[in-house]
């Protein structure tokens, strides 16, 4: 990892040599940078490998050579966990949208869930562990409708 202090920022993993590179998508909560090196490093040498730090939702694994990545895009839906990853050739500026556009959605999900707070009792808003995600708003609002 030393070895990127003495390159420029835009040789960062996801935005070096695209045809070395391959973007990953569809990894389940938790994952890391040691799972993914674990599937892909079998097929050769990785140059670097992030996963994003928007939801960590995406990586991009940055291999040695152009033939490693083109090989590794054959591990398409490869099971992780309990989800079956989805990779593709690296397209740095598509995927950084992505993930910009995924943070608007959680910021504005937020934000609706601080409005709705005030106007829920407590002991409800406890019944689904606090409101902070879309999966807590639908269960907030099956145990606060009148039919509840």
């Amino acid at each position: 990892a030393g070895h990127w202090s003495s390159l420029p920022p835009s040789h960062a993993a996801g935005h070096g040599d695209p045809a070395k590179t391959i973007w990953v998508g569809n990894l389940p909560p938790g994952a890391t940078n040691a799972n993914l090196r674990s599937i892909f490093e079998e097929l050769g040498t990785i140059f670097d490998l992030r996963v994003s730090a928007v939801e960590g939702t995406y990586a991009f694994v940055e291999f040695e050579s152009r033939d490693v990545a083109r090989a590794a895009l054959g591990l398409d839906g490869t099971s992780l966990g309990e989800s079956r990853l989805s990779v593709s050739p690296a397209n740095p500026d598509r995927q950084a949208a992505r993930g910009v556009l995924h943070e608007m959605q959680r910021r504005a999900v937020e934000r609706v869930a601080e409005a709705v707070k005030p106007l829920v009792p407590d002991d409800r808003v406890q019944k689904v562990g606090g409101v902070v995600g879309p999966a807590q708003l639908s269960a907030l609002a099956s145990i606060t409708s009148p039919a509840a």
